[in-house]
């Protein structure tokens, strides 16, 4: 086995690849037959339905969700791949997200009042009534160079903490090359290279409130909205402030 490959992160992400042709093998028909491939496209997994299938998969998904979400969604990803099939009109599409719902009733997953310091990393679910929405926009998340030493191509992702911003690499990754000097790549970029951003106002419901205590609001911003969000189901999501 090739030693850059991480054996617990293979296992897990086959484990998941049969999680997924299992139980949501007709959700992934449907998605595979749907004719434009450059659009986003969410899966809603039931949490619940994944606990049941493997514990374990649920628990690092609680406890790290910083680095499972991503593999979930490139599982996914993968997993359609896999049953591409052009002839029959089922194509593989390549922007794709798992959405997860009905957490556990636990105070550590799902909460009634607006997430907290405390919660920045963490995966919870947050009830709240929408009070504003604002316009879609188009929001770039990823930005290409090349190294003007190598002319190795390299993919820089918008930094959400920053508000989006893309600063060229620091260093070039090739082994051998040590340039600090890049180019950005002005060809016609690819939809993958975007998404959709819209601003989503929520506000704590009164009726969860202590007497006496104003109800705070947060400001929700998920990406690739138009296919990803289901209102008015709560918002799994991994708390940024």
């Amino acid at each position: 086995m090739d030693a850059a490959v991480n054996p617990s992160q293979s296992k897990t992400k086959v484990l998941i690849s049969l999680f997924l042709t299992e139980k949501y093998g007709a959700e992934l028909r449907s998605i595979l037959a749907e004719s434009d491939v450059e659009a986003h496209y969410g899966l809603e997994v039931n949490y619940q339905v994944l606990l049941d299938f493997d514990s374990e998969i649920t628990h690092s998904l609680v406890n790290s969700p910083l680095q499972m979400l991503p593999l979930f969604d490139s599982c996914l990803v993968s997993t359609l791949r896999s049953l591409h099939r052009p002839e029959e009109g089922l194509v593989a599409k390549s922007n794709c997200h798992m959405r997860f719902s009905h957490l556990l009733p636990f105070e550590e997953l799902t909460m009634n009042v607006v997430p907290r310091l405390e919660h920045v990393g963490r995966f919870v679910s947050f009830s709240g009534t929408v009070v504003r929405t604002g316009a879609v926009k188009v929001l770039e998340c990823e930005r290409e160079f090349i190294c003007n030493k190598c002319r190795e191509r390299l993919i820089v992702k918008a930094d959400y903490e920053q508000f989006h911003t893309i600063h060229p690499p620091v260093c070039c990754s090739t082994e051998g090359c040590n340039s600090l000097k890049f180019t950005q790549v002005e060809e016609d970029k690819m939809a993958a290279m975007y998404q959709d951003y819209q601003e989503i106002k929520l506000q704590e419901q009164v009726q969860h409130l202590e007497v006496g205590t104003i109800s705070l609001y947060l400001v929700q911003i998920p990406p690739a909205l138009s296919s990803t969000l289901s209102l008015p189901l709560p918002l799994p999501s991994v708390f940024n402030p």
